[in-house]
């Protein structure tokens, strides 16, 4: 039996990403815009408002450190995930809402979680208000196309495959055989840090970032699946996002459960526990460098159409960005190219991050490459239409 005429379909559902009956693209205009508007001005104000949070949990912090050091800086995560996940629940909620409502919806939760943590981070208003209202902008274009239903596809596709399951699996025990040499047996005191068990862990992405990617549109190619992607109604920009948003997703999760060796540490320390702005800082570090790996191992699956051949080329892309710095040696007498070199590998720019010291220059080294390797894989989608 046909669907009713009368019965409303969401423009980017994500069985058919069809277009509601009599929704013209001046009603699908008027609603992005009004969720654009909404969210950045929503994310605004939360950027504001994220200057006097960040002075809250410093007051908290501060209030519970002389009789418990370690609760105190639990605590003080705790109270800077709750936006986030505040935030990523509106996106989600809203995404599924559909029309102007769960656009706007979407984009007022992305500005309220980006907001917030911008101004208790930067402590100044005018950074906090400017990052907030991308926020919130980001949240509406999000949630006023189809990303977020083939986001969802990706990550069902990710978790019925037995081998995300293997390459989780194989992450954690590596990651805990790293805590374990370097507390247990390397011999020698030792602080109370992650410093170094991240730049091990760090080493693991360039394995794992290649057996994440090496499906993503290598295998639609093979299947065949990538003729109906291009003819469905969904742009390019959009096809390369989701699959992109989709992979960094499955690798958080996947580094998610490794938090429990922070909270052996609290529980092994005899002083006050390792210090979680190093920690958050390092897995931060942790995600931007997955993430680099990430798009340019979707980019390299967009050129071929075997896995094995794309897990291996984006383990030999990954790996050039290590090795680069061998080559400051051979180029210490020109001192412009020594520090091109140096700034061009990849381990230069995350020992601030496993300092505890989060510097723009790494994020815009991070952010550029990342945006570079997803423009070119859209890049390389469009030019399979003139084949």
């Amino acid at each position: 039996m046909g669907e009713s005429p009368t019965k409303p379909r969401r423009y980017g559902d994500g069985a058919n990403f069809a277009a509601a009956p009599g929704i013209t693209s001046a009603d699908r205009a008027r609603e992005l815009l009004t969720a654009l508007a909404g969210g950045a001005v929503v994310g605004a104000l939360a950027g504001l408002g994220g200057v006097w949070f960040g002075q809250l949990v410093g007051a908290v912090q501060a209030s519970l450190a002389p009789s418990s050091p370690g609760w105190a800086a639990l605590a003080a995560s705790a109270m800077y995930w709750a936006p986030v996940c505040f935030g990523l629940v509106l996106l989600i909620v809203g995404s599924e809402l559909g029309e102007v409502l769960g656009k706007t919806v979407a984009a007022a939760g992305t500005g309220v979680a980006v907001g917030i943590i911008a101004g208790a981070a930067a402590g100044a208003m005018l950074p906090g208000a400017v990052v907030g209202a991308l926020g919130g902008l980001a949240g509406a274009y999000l949630a006023g196309g189809n990303v977020v239903p083939l986001v969802k596809r990706e990550l069902f596709a990710y978790f019925y495959s037995p081998i995300a399951y293997l390459v989780m699996a194989a992450f954690l025990v590596l990651w805990g055989l790293f805590f374990y040499v370097y507390f247990a047996v390397v011999p020698g005191a030792k602080p109370a840090e992650m410093r170094v068990i991240f730049d091990w862990v760090s080493f693991l992405n360039i394995f794992v970032a290649p057996l994440i990617t090496m499906r993503l549109l290598a295998e639609e190619s093979r299947s065949g699946t990538m003729e109906v992607l291009m003819t469905a109604p969904v742009t390019d920009v959009e096809v390369v996002l989701a699959k992109y948003i989709g992979s960094v997703v499955f690798y958080i999760v996947m580094l998610a459960p490794s938090l429990i060796y922070v909270a052996v540490l609290f529980w092994l320390s005899s002083t006050t526990g390792p210090d979680m702005g190093a920690v958050w800082t390092g897995y931060i570090g942790l995600v931007l460098t997955a993430g680099v790996f990430l798009a340019g191992g979707l980019m390299i699956s967009s050129l071929v159409t075997d896995q094995l051949t794309a897990a291996v080329l984006s383990f030999v892309l990954v790996v050039g960005f290590f090795i680069v710095l061998m080559l400051r040696g051979v180029v210490t007498g020109i001192p412009w190219l020594s520090s091109f070199v140096e700034y061009a590998s990849i381990s230069s720019h995350l020992e601030a991050f496993s300092k505890g010291i989060i510097d723009s220059r790494d994020v815009v080294y991070f952010v550029t490459l990342t945006t570079f390797f997803l423009y070119a894989t859209v890049k390389s989608i469009e030019s399979r239409k003139w084949r």
